[in-house]
């Protein structure tokens, strides 16, 4: 049975930070105990740590953190650094602690719900996504987050729903159109995913990344003419060429892609799921969503209804 999503998984948020909180090595909170007091960091010395390269930045950032472990902006901007080189753990460590102690800042707890999803924590990131979007209901930014968590374990309807919530707050987010339209590919529905994409695309922010999901959605459906123009906007023309070559390759030796795209060409809709192989073509890929946003504080979300629609869904739990 299908349950709400944001209003179900939106009450374990301060569980899961303080677990977090009481796993945490107690000497990072002790800052400076002898001497002058410690001094935040310049805006010119953190644009020099920022155009470091990660390890550098993580460095940079440890230590701030170490000096200042009650900052919500250091905590943010510490967690970041290490998902940059990979130390998922502590990066979720240190997010979850900082919403111990600011519970409603938005940086916090979007930071959490990215934690957690680096992680493979899918439950605990949709909470922190829910938390969020309690926090700020008028962000797009954790509803198409919640979609890609979605989309990766093959609930695509979920997710269309998702995306359909974050487009309904910003209808100009070429990425969340772009993943929309992936979703409706993956569901069968080539008509609707190339309507997404071009709307995509037609949008100022629309990257080179969008265009060349275009052009797969294009070239399943036999426009091979069109795909390759839309492909070589940004890539080499043999480049381009050999991608659609491959599609078109690939659905005449894929009996559930020429079914989909002889449905797509007749206007018929598919009832099950197609499969369209990712990583043997180059030319699609879920296309990333600009992350801007933090986490807040969830106090009262097990008694709250949500302001907006909820997203309904299946997703069993972390990974």
């Amino acid at each position: 049975m299908t349950k709400p999503i944001f209003a179900n998984f939106a009450t374990s948020l301060i569980a899961l930070s303080v677990a977090a909180a009481c796993a945490t090595n107690p000497s990072a909170n002790s800052a400076t105990a002898s001497g002058d007091q410690p001094q935040k960091p310049t805006a010119e010395q953190i644009e020099i740590a920022e155009r470091a390269d990660p390890l550098t930045r993580a460095n940079f950032w440890n230590a701030q953190y170490n000096q200042f472990p009650t900052d919500p902006e250091i905590a943010v901007a510490f967690s970041e650094s290490l998902r940059e080189i990979s130390s998922f753990e502590r990066a979720a460590e240190i997010a979850n602690l900082a919403a111990v102690s600011h519970p409603g800042n938005y940086d916090v707890v979007i930071e959490v719900a990215r934690a957690e999803q680096d992680q493979g924590n899918l439950l605990q990131a949709v909470r922190a996504y829910a938390a969020a979007a309690e926090l700020r209901p008028d962000d797009a930014t954790p509803y198409a987050a919640v979609g890609a968590i979605y989309d990766a374990e093959g609930e695509h309807e979920a997710a269309q729903i998702a995306y359909g919530e974050a487009l309904e707050i910003d209808p100009n987010r070429p990425a969340t159109l772009s993943n929309f339209g992936l979703s409706l590919a993956l569901s069968g529905d080539l008509v609707g995913a190339e309507y997404r994409l071009r709307q995509a695309t037609a949008l100022e922010g629309a990257t080179a990344q969008v265009r060349q999901n275009l052009a797969l959605i294009l070239a399943l459906q036999g426009k091979f003419v069109e795909a390759r123009d839309v492909a070589r906007i940004d890539a080499a023309e043999y480049i381009a060429d050999r991608n659609i070559d491959f599609v078109a390759q690939m659905i005449g030796q894929n009996a559930q892609l020429e079914e989909i795209a002889n449905n797509a060409l007749s206007g018929e809709e598919l009832t099950v799921a197609a499969t369209v192989p990712e990583a043997e073509v180059p030319i699609a890929a879920p296309t990333a969503e600009v992350q801007t946003e933090s986490i807040g504080e969830p106090t009262e979300l097990a008694s709250q209804e949500p302001r907006r629609p909820r997203l309904r869904g299946t997703l069993s739990g972390g990974r």
